[in-house]
């Protein structure tokens, strides 16, 4: 009696767990439509930059707490980017 009130209450959690997790995964999906996650797992519309020009102004402006997190290609193409002007 007692182990089929256990075994009862225990499988009442587990779907409850299960539909909260699917319902918290669809929120998430939502919230990330147009959105595309960066390295350091912020989250901001997908933009293209086409010109080296523009990723060298985005880049500026971002500051300095994330300049130490651009990778090592995109120092290159700012370096080089300077150099031209």
């Amino acid at each position: 009696m007692r182990r089929e009130r256990k075994n009862k209450r225990k499988r009442n959690e587990s779907e409850r767990r299960k539909q909260h997790k699917s319902i918290k995964e669809e929120e998430k999906r939502k919230k990330l439509n147009g959105t595309r996650k960066l390295k350091n797992k912020t989250e901001r519309p997908s933009i293209e930059r086409d010109t080296p020009k523009e990723k060298y102004e985005h880049e500026r402006q971002k500051g300095k707490k994330n300049e130490r997190r651009i990778t090592e290609h995109n120092r290159k193409e700012r370096f080089n980017y300077e150099e031209k002007e």
